[in-house]
């Protein structure tokens, strides 16, 4: 499913924003809890039973913008779509489609305050959002879009590359240790807080364009 896709109605893709630091910007001193695994994501989809869409596939892609009912993104794997879930291996990304450490917390997380990077030179990439997609005349039509999230919405979990081990803190509420290869990552910006430690509370859900 590296054809181009195509939204069959608009889709709003949602910014991500945390308030950074704490006010005296101390280090934070919790140990820190990785978020690497493998790469390997099986996913059951709670509200699974009441999708009507037509879904054949689920497309891992990065960098993803919308323009119309095209979009364009850097893909990084798909699976198929088939009793209420999915098992979907995450490529790894290529070098070029990497962007800096400091970039990808503060322009697309929007932290804003001070960071500590333990290694400021990492390169990153992310995914938020998988596209649910099916076929039809050779092209690839997205329906809608898996989320893994709480119930609420108000925790997300953000699939992380980095090509090096990486920490980045700000006094107690970003709290994220990445190991190179892919992480989860956890956002909160009612709770204001960013972690790699599993806050238990996300699990996979489809939203329909």
């Amino acid at each position: 499913m590296k054809n181009a896709i195509k939204f069959s109605t608009l889709m709003v893709i949602f910014a991500i924003a945390i308030v950074g630091c704490s006010k005296d910007d101390k280090d934070n001193d919790k140990k820190l809890v990785s978020g690497a695994f493998n790469g390997r994501i099986v996913a059951t989809v709670e509200n699974s039973a009441s999708i009507t869409d037509r879904i054949e596939y689920v497309v891992a892609s990065s960098d993803l913008v919308t323009s119309g009912s095209n979009i364009s993104y850097t893909y990084l794997g798909d699976c198929e779509y088939k009793n209420g879930g999915f098992t979907l291996v995450l490529d790894t990304p290529e070098p070029k489609n990497l962007t800096g450490i400091e970039n990808f917390f503060q322009n697309t997380l929007k932290v804003s305050g001070k960071v500590k990077y333990s290694n400021s030179s990492a390169k990153t990439t992310y995914i938020l959002d998988f596209l649910a997609v099916y076929e039809h005349n050779g092209e690839g039509y997205a329906t809608g879009l898996f989320r893994n999230k709480s119930s609420d919405g108000g925790t997300m979990c953000v699939f992380v590359y980095v090509d090096t081990d990486v920490d980045a803190t700000a006094g107690s509420n970003i709290t994220v240790s990445l190991k190179q290869g892919w992480n989860r990552l956890y956002y909160s910006s009612g709770k204001n807080m960013m972690t790699t430690k599993d806050t238990g509370d996300t699990k996979w859900y489809y939203t329909s364009n």
